[in-house]
């Protein structure tokens, strides 16, 4: 899977990345010993006049700093 993952990342056509890196989820999710129990989903909603609210891959991770109001 690394050379494959590798060969992914200097693929230049959009389109054949993706599918590279389809298939490369695909095979991990058959072959890994990793099972996701629980998943947190947080939905946030923000005014037009505020850019750069990320929410963050996990409930603690919240970059403040990128936050701007117009």
């Amino acid at each position: 899977m690394t050379k494959r993952a590798e060969a992914a990342v200097v693929e230049r056509d959009g389109e054949k990345r993706a599918a590279l890196y389809e298939a490369l989820e695909r095979d991990h999710q058959k072959n890994s010993p990793f099972v996701i129990m629980f998943q947190q989903i947080e939905v946030a909603a923000h005014r037009k006049s505020v850019d750069g609210f990320i929410l963050g891959p996990s409930f603690g991770y919240q970059p403040l700093r990128r936050i701007v109001k117009h």
